[in-house]
């Protein structure tokens, strides 16, 4: 039972994964920052730094695992903090939302060892 748990979870995240890079993917290549209403913006944005934690969170559960004066765990500190920052931040434009779309790109392209174009 506790096999089947775990594989419906990789398989949800995985799944959930594309989801939401295709999701940035599309957010990074709008041009008309008066495409959205505000309100819409919003939205788009808290569905990118939902999974933007969800990686964060799991960068943070391995590097928590390394020595405390490893250089590994010292940058992801320095990369979640930032990532933190981008994420606090209210995402009601088209330059925000895009911010959160990097920032979901760049934990998940480390996170992955991934390279998106």
């Amino acid at each position: 039972m506790h096999r089947q748990i775990s594989r419906f979870k990789y398989w949800t995240r995985a799944a959930s994964s594309y989801t939401h890079e295709r999701v940035a993917r599309a957010v990074l290549a709008w041009s008309d920052p008066d495409a959205l209403r505000a309100d819409d913006y919003e939205q788009v944005g808290l569905l990118l730094a939902g999974a933007a934690r969800a990686v964060a969170d799991d960068v943070r559960a391995l590097a928590v695992r390394l020595p405390e004066d490893d250089g590994r765990r010292l940058f992801a500190e320095y990369v979640m903090d930032q990532a933190d920052d981008c994420l606090a931040r209210p995402s009601r434009n088209l330059l925000r939302v895009r911010d959160r779309a990097r920032t979901l790109r760049a934990l998940s392209n480390g996170w992955t060892g991934s390279r998106t174009p």
